[in-house]
């Protein structure tokens, strides 16, 4: 394969209008924007025909809420119920790189007494590798978790 800074030739008129004749009725993936009607009425559809019919879905053990337009939500609008309890606990939204943690460990226990708020990413991060079990990691982890089977 061919190395070097390629430049991007302009496309012709001719290009362009070979390109909106086979992309008719299809969606176009480059410049394509939807109304912002249209976007209400299938956030509103897929609101009502979605499997979580309460607004709340579980991924890797989380609880997440359906929340438009909350600083801390993902492109979804999906915002982790253990942030919006601790927001309510302190009285005041998180600061965007404050990290919401359970003192018992288990994910879906969103009790304001089980939550705290660590400052930032680095010293959550800390705290579980001090104590020996970041990134999930029990004895014999491999993804950084020290093994205390293993003597050294």
């Amino acid at each position: 394969m061919p190395t070097g800074i390629y430049i991007r030739q302009p496309i012709s008129e001719t290009h362009r209008h070979n390109l909106s004749v086979a992309m008719k009725g299809k969606q176009n993936r480059l410049g394509y924007k939807h109304s912002e009607e249209w976007k209400q009425n299938k956030s509103e559809a897929m609101l009502g025909n979605h499997y979580a019919l309460k607004g709340e879905i579980h991924i890797y053990g989380y609880v997440w809420i359906y929340l438009p337009g909350h600083p801390k939500g993902n492109m979804g609008c999906y915002v982790k119920q253990a942030t919006l309890v601790l927001e309510r606990k302190l009285g005041r939204p998180l600061l965007p790189q404050e990290i919401p943690h359970h003192i018992n460990g288990i994910k879906d226990d969103d009790r304001p007494e089980n939550l705290t708020a660590f400052p930032n990413g680095s010293e959550h991060k800390r705290f579980h590798s001090l104590r020996g079990d970041y990134f999930g990691g029990k004895e014999g982890n491999s993804k950084g978790g020290r093994n205390k089977n293993v003597r050294s």
